[in-house]
């Protein structure tokens, strides 16, 4: 997906169906304040947007735009478990977070 620098990729409150992963580019993580946006985080290449909230089942908590013209690879809810037993990091990365959601 090519996203264009300063249009959002989600906002705040979204239904979480899939786990963005940067290919190009850079992304900000921004906070809503009551109406005012405050700038959170820049993240670049090959950083993930999502997987927490996708895991938790839990809407977007932030807004994400692009930063500068980005390509982002998408992986849909309905489709993580094809690709985790297909690509061994996949699962071992998604199997991470899981183990943190049970933790915390």
């Amino acid at each position: 997906e090519r996203v264009e620098t300063d249009n959002y990729i989600f906002k705040k409150g979204y239904c979480c169906d899939c786990i963005y992963i940067i290919i190009h580019g850079e992304v900000e993580i921004i906070m809503d304040n009551n109406g005012r946006e405050t700038y959170i985080e820049t993240l670049g290449q090959f950083s993930n947007i999502g997987a927490y909230a996708m895991i938790l089942e839990n809407d977007y908590s932030f807004s994400c735009k692009a930063k500068n013209d980005c390509m982002l690879m998408q992986l849909k809810y309905e489709s993580l478990d094809k690709y985790r037993s297909k690509y061994e990091e996949l699962d071992f990365f998604i199997l991470e977070y899981e183990q943190f959601v049970e933790e915390h």
